[in-house]
């Protein structure tokens, strides 16, 4: 049997561990499942969570929470607010949080209140949007500016990207033509060229 003899350098090692231990068990914290809406199942009312809330279900009604994902094939029909919002399905409604991010197969339609905005290639979007240092508050959300209304525009191109010559800007001018042709529609003068 080897015996090991204990010298000064390992007790304090020892007990530098055994601190160091005892500090990390001090600060776990649980760790939270996010809470799931079934793509079967529909929800009528309010839902508030500190959590996450993944939603491939319906939604009628408002949800609060740190942060939403909403599936492929979900619906939500009402106001949300979180800290981070990711669409991939349908929200007629508005949304106050601090990042959203619509995906390339979500249809959104409402007012978004942000600090980061992310709309991928294919996103569809029609509604006012605006940027605020606290999109959570209410203060933050009232006042859109007519100016920042936007017209319906579907983020995917007409023509494929190599459609055009390396360096061209007609994708930029075509984009500038179909937004300055919906104008009137918003109560703004079309600009005589």
């Amino acid at each position: 049997m080897l015996a090991m003899k204990r010298t000064p350098e390992t007790v304090t090692a020892d007990r530098g561990f055994v601190s160091h231990a005892r500090a990390i068990v001090a600060d776990a914290r649980p760790v939270l499942i996010p809470t799931l809406i079934s793509t079967d199942f529909v929800v009528r009312g309010t839902l508030n969570s500190s959590g996450e809330i993944q939603i491939d279900g319906r939604l009628e009604g408002d949800a609060t929470c740190s942060r939403l994902v909403i599936g492929e094939d979900a619906s939500v029909n009402g106001k949300i607010t979180a800290d981070t919002v990711e669409v991939r399905g349908r929200v007629r409604g508005e949304i106050r949080a601090r990042e959203i991010r619509l995906g390339a197969l979500c249809r959104m339609e409402g007012d978004l209140v942000y600090e980061t905005l992310v709309i991928e290639n294919g996103a569809f979007f029609e509604g006012a949007c605006r940027r605020a240092d606290n999109p959570r508050s209410e203060d933050a959300a009232k006042n859109v500016a007519p100016a920042q209304r936007l017209a319906v525009i579907e983020a995917s191109p007409h023509e494929p990207a190599d459609a055009y010559p390396a360096g061209s800007q007609e994708p930029v001018h075509a984009l500038t033509r179909a937004i300055t042709e919906r104008l009137p529609e918003f109560g703004y003068a079309k600009a005589q060229s």
